[in-house]
């Protein structure tokens, strides 16, 4: 099985080249190919960027307008569905269920419950994380994170939020925004999941993780 993460800093250019979504897709050649920074808004999710013959596509968009991130983020994850002329379709590769965001927010109903076969689930460490409801919902409102249960795998398909050195209410969020993550991460642990993260996740531990890291790296958190 063959998977590809791309950050394309804008959908629709880089389907430009290729004509259309399904000639995109066919030359990145992989069974799961996960996007970030799609920069689209939901209204902007119409068949020509969303549907491509032989796959299942699963996208997360910004829900608001905060600073101007409207259309700033947003990840899609495309699964093939069917075999390509040289190349068998490997199981597993569609998902079983799927979850847009990884705090359950997104999928609550009225009455406060997360429910749906179609749901990976495992939500009890970040319910009972101590956050408010409203605070998980601020995590999952900028369309970084779909998730993919493939049975043999669990796919996080992840766009992590970009700091600068000055903004300290950002970078609490982008700190709690981890912070809750990893919490989904060992529910699903203990649960004897395999994890597989992808993404452009914006952490650059040190020097070489970053292509320019500048004078003041180890000085920014």
């Amino acid at each position: 099985m063959r998977i590809i993460t791309y950050n394309v800093n804008g959908l629709r250019a880089r389907i430009i080249p290729y004509r259309t979504l399904g000639g995109f897709l066919k030359a990145l050649d992989a069974d799961i190919i996960c996007l970030q920074e799609t920069k689209l808004s939901r209204d902007e999710i119409t068949a020509d960027i969303a549907t491509a013959e032989g796959y299942e596509a699963f996208f997360s968009c910004t829900r608001t307008v905060g600073k101007g991130r409207l259309k700033y983020s947003g990840v899609a994850t495309f699964c093939r569905a069917t075999a390509s002329s040289n190349k068998p379709c490997s199981s597993g590769i569609l998902p079983i269920a799927a979850d847009e965001g990884f705090t359950g927010m997104l999928h609550r109903s009225k009455t406060g419950d997360i429910k749906g076969n179609d749901r990976v689930g495992f939500y009890d460490d970040v319910l009972n994380s101590g956050f408010t409801n409203e605070e998980l919902l601020q995590l999952d409102k900028e369309g970084r994170c779909v998730i993919t249960d493939h049975g043999s795998f669990v796919l996080f398909n992840v766009y992590g939020p970009c700091v600068q050195p000055d903004d300290i209410a950002r970078l609490e969020f982008k700190l709690k925004f981890y912070q809750v993550m990893q919490y989904r991460w060992e529910s699903l642990l203990r649960a004897g999941k395999r994890l597989i993260v992808v993404g452009d996740l914006n952490i650059s531990p040190y020097p070489i993780d970053s292509c320019d890291p500048g004078p003041y790296f180890d000085s920014n958190p």
